[in-house]
């Protein structure tokens, strides 16, 4: 994840780069004074980021809530706010500036949580099955095409 937003004048200096890369990496701290544009329906990751902001005093000044991810894209190039987005969003919108946030930076570990004994219990069963066949399919050696009819 990193804050994407469009920039402008009054945004962190930029590298001396020719892409004119901004600052490695941002704050949690240095963001919570910008409003931020989300996603309806990211109530989890929303919830993580009050966390955030609380931590640094602040509260989440959610400024709007999308449906489309094209409207979300709008508002941030009319630079009305920042956007929590996955960083490759800006290799579909070059326009867009992303950068990484230094609390999320690091190696982390993922868990699945789920009750062995529950209504779903084989759902995260047959989530690893789905995993393992497509890192198989990646690893196996490619296969040439069949070969054509000879004229």
């Amino acid at each position: 994840n990193g804050a994407v937003f469009r920039p402008q004048a009054a945004d962190p200096p930029r590298d001396p780069g020719p892409a004119q890369l901004y600052v490695l990496v941002l704050s949690y701290r240095q963001l919570v004074s910008y409003p931020v544009l989300r996603y309806t329906g990211d109530d989890l990751q929303s919830k993580l980021l009050q966390e955030q902001y609380r931590r640094y005093g602040a509260e989440l000044n959610c400024l709007q809530r999308f449906d489309q991810l094209s409207t979300l894209i709008q508002f941030l190039r009319k630079n009305t706010g920042v956007a929590y987005l996955h960083k490759d969003i800006t290799r579909f919108y070059p326009d867009l500036v992303s950068i990484p946030i230094a609390e999320e930076t690091g190696p982390y570990t993922t868990y699945l949580v789920w009750s062995p004994n529950g209504a779903l219990a084989h759902a995260p069963k047959r989530l690893f099955s789905v995993f393992k066949n497509y890192f198989d399919r990646l690893a196996a050696p490619t296969q040439p095409p069949p070969a054509g009819p000879e004229a």
